[in-house]
């Protein structure tokens, strides 16, 4: 079953969220952690390394290295299998990666 849709926002509020796309270069395994995966992600301007929850939703989480996501990047660095997240990014839509595959056209 979807979960409910969240009650309405602002456009106040939702100018505050600052989400980019960026391309993950490196794609890491963190040993203590049953769920999370290390990423290194370019933002152009910049690179940052990202904790995110992949391990249960792919087989291998590696074959994301080179894809492009949506994340968020003002939020604020929490501890996570005793890591803290380097700057303050998270995947887009909780620890799931919105990868961007490129199609094909006819």
């Amino acid at each position: 079953m979807p979960a409910p849709v969240k009650p309405a926002t602002t456009i106040d509020v939702l100018d505050q969220i600052d989400i980019r796309i960026g391309t993950i270069t490196r794609v890491e395994d963190v040993p203590a952690s049953k769920k999370l995966a290390r990423l290194s992600v370019d933002f152009g301007d910049h690179t940052r390394t990202i904790l995110a929850g992949l391990k249960h939703e792919r087989a291998d989480v590696r074959e994301i290295e080179g894809k492009q996501a949506l994340f968020v990047v003002n939020l604020p660095p929490r501890e996570m299998a005793l890591r803290r997240s380097h700057e303050a990014s998270r995947p887009l839509f909780g620890s799931v990666v919105v990868v961007f595959e490129a199609r094909q056209h006819l």
